[in-house]
């Protein structure tokens, strides 16, 4: 398997996801697209995807076992 394939050292999936342009001009601003700044996710859509989705399932999965 090609390091494309791998993240951290596990495989990976695609994901493609479709968002409004005033959404998108949102997102770029908060995280400095494309050359960063102090924000986690530093100019990177897919980390900030990645980090959004990891919140968001621990949010809902400490829910579900309440």
């Amino acid at each position: 398997m090609s390091k494309l394939q791998q993240f951290n050292g596990k495989s990976t999936s695609r994901l493609f996801v479709n968002v409004d342009s005033a959404t998108l001009g949102k997102l770029d601003r908060l995280i400095g697209y494309p050359f960063g700044n102090s924000h986690p996710a530093n100019g990177s859509r897919a980390e900030f995807l990645r980090q959004a989705i990891r919140e968001k399932l621990a949010r809902d999965t400490c829910k579900a076992r309440a």
